[in-house]
């Protein structure tokens, strides 16, 4: 297993290779769970559009769940095909001659959803404003090709999968335990429902294949501005299903796991 790199070696790197002009930078931990997060600070940049701060990120290959995600290519790419929309962060390099491949992004300075709990309508409302303005997007499947092996199925077939697994289990074992698998669907299906009504208030309803952050949660979720904005873009789906990036927030706002009513209620 690869072995997180030190600030040092971080810094060493940047200088020599030159990157962004960030020799002699200053740099700091700021996170370190599924990915790496650093801030770096170049004291002799306090220029537009940079100010000399920035955020430096890189999958954190100690951790068991490495794999998991996207890559740090293939997240620049994203992030910067979705620029113009600004409900990402901007991004302005990507190194993959490092030991572990990173990323130099805007350093975002906004308040987490998390520390703003419970949400306010106006909250709920630009979260749900950003998701449909990433469910709108236009994919080019020429600029973005990977984002074929991310195909999945929408919360409804999803349900109705495992909804046929499970007659089939029942059926074929008496051992099985149907509780679990119904209390999914019975969870998922009417808020999927739910988040397509509320969804299609802000954009059209589509039944084509869209681009869905799957890490769509309070925790990634920043207010700054008077603008939602989602910070780290790790995961992701391709999709034919309006609802699922609002379910994936849903499930973060109440309390473990549930979905507060009161939620939707402001929405509707």
């Amino acid at each position: 297993m690869a072995r997180k790199p030190t600030i040092q070696e971080i810094q060493e790197y940047i200088d020599h290779k030159g990157i962004m002009g960030l020799q002699g930078a200053r740099i700091e931990t700021i996170s370190e769970g599924n990915h790496l997060m650093y801030r770096v600070e170049a004291p002799g940049q306090k220029r537009w559009p940079y100010y000399g701060i920035y955020a430096l990120r890189m999958i954190n290959q100690e951790s068991y769940r490495a794999g998991e995600w996207i890559s740090m290519k293939e997240e620049y790419a994203i992030l910067k095909a979705l620029e113009h929309t600004r409900i990402g962060p901007k991004v302005y390099a990507l190194d993959e001659g490092f030991s572990t491949p990173f990323l130099i992004q805007e350093f975002v300075k906004g308040t987490c959803f998390n520390d703003l709990k419970p949400l306010s309508q106006e909250l709920l409302i630009r979260a749900v404003k950003a998701i449909a303005i990433l469910n709108s997007y236009d994919v080019d499947l020429k600029t973005l090709p990977f984002l074929r092996k991310y195909t999945a199925r929408s919360y409804e077939r999803s349900g109705m999968r495992w909804l046929y697994r499970l007659g089939y289990a029942v059926v074929h074992s008496g051992d099985k335990d149907p509780a679990g698998v119904l209390k999914w669907v019975a969870k998922i299906l009417p808020l999927a429902l739910r988040a397509q009504r509320i969804i299609s208030r802000f954009a059209p309803p589509s039944s084509k294949f869209a681009l869905h952050l799957d890490s769509a949660h309070c925790g990634n979720t920043y207010w700054r501005d008077g603008r939602a904005i989602f910070l780290n873009w790790e995961k992701v789906s391709y999709r034919d299903d309006d609802s699922f990036t609002l379910v994936r927030l849903a499930i973060s706002v109440g309390e473990n796991g549930e979905v507060s009513q009161d939620m939707f209620d402001m929405l509707i």
